[in-house]
Protein backbone atom coordinates (compact mmCIF):
# COMPACT_ATOMS: atom_id res chain seq x y z
CA UNK A 1 0.00 0.00 0.00
CA UNK A 2 1.40 3.39 -0.98
CA UNK A 3 1.82 5.89 1.84
CA UNK A 4 -0.04 9.13 1.07
CA UNK A 5 1.10 11.10 4.09
CA UNK A 6 3.85 13.70 3.78
CA UNK A 7 4.85 13.30 7.47
CA UNK A 8 5.75 10.28 9.57
CA UNK A 9 3.08 9.10 12.01
CA UNK A 10 3.88 8.47 15.67
CA UNK A 11 1.96 6.42 18.21
CA UNK A 12 -0.56 8.55 20.13
CA UNK A 13 -2.35 6.49 22.77
CA UNK A 14 -4.42 9.14 24.51
CA UNK A 15 -8.09 9.69 25.39
CA UNK A 16 -9.81 12.45 23.41
CA UNK A 17 -13.02 14.41 23.66
CA UNK A 18 -14.77 15.04 20.34
CA UNK A 19 -17.37 17.75 19.87
CA UNK A 20 -19.44 18.20 16.74
CA UNK A 21 -22.73 19.58 15.54
CA UNK A 22 -25.20 16.80 14.85
CA UNK A 23 -28.30 17.27 12.71
CA UNK A 24 -31.08 14.78 13.28
CA UNK A 25 -34.71 14.97 12.20
CA UNK A 26 -34.37 18.64 11.27
CA UNK A 27 -32.87 19.59 14.64
CA UNK A 28 -29.26 20.59 15.20
CA UNK A 29 -27.33 20.40 18.44
CA UNK A 30 -23.86 19.94 19.83
CA UNK A 31 -22.77 16.40 20.55
CA UNK A 32 -19.80 15.45 22.70
CA UNK A 33 -18.34 11.96 22.80
CA UNK A 34 -15.14 10.25 23.86
CA UNK A 35 -12.57 8.70 21.61
CA UNK A 36 -8.98 7.51 21.71
CA UNK A 37 -5.98 8.65 19.74
CA UNK A 38 -4.09 6.00 17.75
CA UNK A 39 -1.40 7.89 15.86
CA UNK A 40 -0.45 11.50 15.11
CA UNK A 41 1.60 13.58 12.67
CA UNK A 42 1.90 17.35 12.14
CA UNK A 43 -1.05 17.29 9.70
CA UNK A 44 -3.58 15.16 11.58
CA UNK A 45 -4.29 12.11 13.68
CA UNK A 46 -5.92 8.71 13.67
CA UNK A 47 -8.57 7.97 16.26
CA UNK A 48 -11.14 5.45 17.44
CA UNK A 49 -14.67 6.56 18.35
CA UNK A 50 -17.96 4.96 19.24
CA UNK A 51 -19.75 7.66 17.25
CA UNK A 52 -20.12 7.10 13.47
CA UNK A 53 -18.20 10.12 12.16
CA UNK A 54 -18.69 11.00 8.50
CA UNK A 55 -16.16 12.12 5.91
CA UNK A 56 -16.12 15.92 5.63
CA UNK A 57 -17.39 16.56 9.19
CA UNK A 58 -15.59 19.29 11.11
CA UNK A 59 -14.98 18.30 14.71
CA UNK A 60 -13.41 19.96 17.71
CA UNK A 61 -10.96 17.80 19.62
CA UNK A 62 -9.88 18.39 23.21
CA UNK A 63 -6.37 16.96 23.47
CA UNK A 64 -4.76 16.48 26.91
CA UNK A 65 -1.51 18.46 27.29
CA UNK A 66 0.95 16.21 29.15
CA UNK A 67 0.03 15.64 32.78
CA UNK A 68 -1.17 19.21 33.31
CA UNK A 69 -4.89 18.51 33.23
CA UNK A 70 -5.20 21.18 30.54
CA UNK A 71 -6.83 20.39 27.20
CA UNK A 72 -5.87 21.97 23.90
CA UNK A 73 -8.82 22.69 21.57
CA UNK A 74 -8.07 21.65 17.98
CA UNK A 75 -10.38 21.74 14.96
CA UNK A 76 -10.09 18.97 12.36
CA UNK A 77 -11.87 17.64 9.29
CA UNK A 78 -12.69 13.94 9.01
CA UNK A 79 -10.77 12.63 5.97
CA UNK A 80 -11.89 8.97 6.14
CA UNK A 81 -13.81 6.53 8.35
CA UNK A 82 -13.96 2.74 8.51
CA UNK A 83 -15.68 0.30 10.91
CA UNK A 84 -13.37 -1.20 13.57
CA UNK A 85 -15.05 -3.93 15.63
CA UNK A 86 -17.69 -2.13 17.73
CA UNK A 87 -16.24 1.32 17.05
CA UNK A 88 -15.08 3.45 14.12
CA UNK A 89 -11.52 4.23 13.04
CA UNK A 90 -11.08 7.67 11.49
CA UNK A 91 -8.35 9.86 10.12
CA UNK A 92 -8.67 13.61 10.66
CA UNK A 93 -6.79 16.54 9.12
CA UNK A 94 -5.98 19.48 11.40
CA UNK A 95 -7.50 22.78 10.27
CA UNK A 96 -5.20 25.80 10.40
Amino acid sequence: MMERRASERRAFDQPLELEMTAVEAGRAGNLTCRGAGVDICPDGLGLLSGYPLARGMVIRLAIQVGNTGNKLPVFAEVAWVSPAEERFRAGVRFLR
